[in-house]
């Protein structure tokens, strides 16, 4: 569900760049930055969540990463300023994105090799198939698209809670 959410999450707010440049009164193409910055940031999050896993267990890395994404999706609905979508889209590409370097290592590690393959392929369906779905654009609203992520977080952090 990670996986998913780390590619959902960088494009989810695409389709709703008309009502957000117009509610903050910038021009379209400056909207389109938070999207930009999201992607950026989330080609940083391997990079620091791998070490961070090998020192600490990927578990402690996943529950930072989809806590990262739950609170920065909620920051980039309720920003009152374009400069604080930025900073919150920032953080939502980078906290989901511990999906990107961790994923194929913990299928490999929980799965027989018998159930590899199955597994490795809904890993890979959802990875690259969280962008496609996020045109959901739900009446063009920016911040109630914006919680959708926030919601899906809130699940996934449910789900890797205290055991």
């Amino acid at each position: 569900m990670l996986a998913f959410l780390a590619t959902l999450n960088v494009a989810i707010i695409n389709p709703a760049v008309v009502p957000l440049s117009t509610e903050f009164g910038i021009a379209h193409v400056t909207g389109t930055y938070q999207t930009t910055v999201a992607i950026g940031t989330s080609a940083l999050g391997p990079l620091i969540f791998t070490p961070f896993a090998n020192a600490y267990g990927r578990r402690p890395a996943y529950l930072l990463s989809i806590l990262t994404g739950f609170a920065s999706a909620l920051g980039s609905a309720k920003a009152k300023s374009y400069g604080t979508l930025i900073l919150a889209r920032a953080m939502n590409g980078f906290g989901p994105s511990a999906a990107l370097g961790l994923g194929a290592g913990t299928v490999v590690d929980v799965f027989f090799v018998h159930e590899r393959g199955k597994a490795m392929g809904l890993f890979t369906l959802m990875l690259t198939n969280g962008a496609h779905l996020a045109p959901i654009d739900m009446m063009k609203r920016y911040r109630l698209v914006a919680m959708l992520p926030a919601i899906l977080g809130g699940a996934g952090a449910s789900m890797w809670g205290p055991s």
